[in-house]
């Protein structure tokens, strides 16, 4: 099997408060199609604190890589539930405005594949999550997302990643 690894040492975007050149990632995420392929995804990595969503204001992690029209990937943690509980088993249901955990999305040519569908199985693993002026997460994904169409093929997703100011 081929598998695409990531070593981004590069400082990119970052929570607002600290500077690009502060922020130290490191991101071994592998994510597999079927094939045996790797999905390539744009090294453009953002990193940021805030609302879960414009409805939802609950405290919230995020993680984003690649182009908007795809193929990218993103990670959203609700921090203070990943205090309280550090995996995060797959899948991850939860009603839209009341999040839990975190979801793990991608987004490869036209298929949509998430942790928080049927299909999903693993686990996400954090081993700290933090937000402000000393923004840190750490986490370890072991999983297969499911597509969230019928029919879909999956994404197998193994790696790790860290990002700290």
């Amino acid at each position: 099997m081929r598998r695409l690894i990531l070593l981004v040492l590069l400082p990119l975007v970052a929570w607002p408060q600290a500077s690009a050149a502060d922020l130290r990632i490191t991101n071994t995420l592998a994510f597999t199609r079927t094939d045996g392929s790797a999905v390539p995804f744009a090294q453009d990595l953002h990193v940021w604190c805030g609302r879960w969503d414009r409805e939802v204001p609950r405290r919230t992690l995020h993680i984003r890589t690649g182009a908007p029209a795809g193929p990218f990937w993103r990670l959203r943690a609700v921090v203070a539930d990943l205090r309280r509980r550090p995996v995060v088993r797959l899948p991850n249901l939860f009603v839209w405005n009341k999040p839990g955990g975190a979801r793990l999305f991608a987004l490869d040519g036209d298929n949509e594949l998430s942790s928080g569908v049927e299909k999903a199985r693993g686990r996400i693993s954090f081993g700290g999550v933090r937000c402000g002026r000393r923004l840190a997460v750490r986490f370890r994904v072991r999983a297969e997302l499911g597509s969230e169409f019928f029919g879909g093929d999956p994404l197998t997703v193994r790696g790790s990643f860290r990002a700290s100011t």
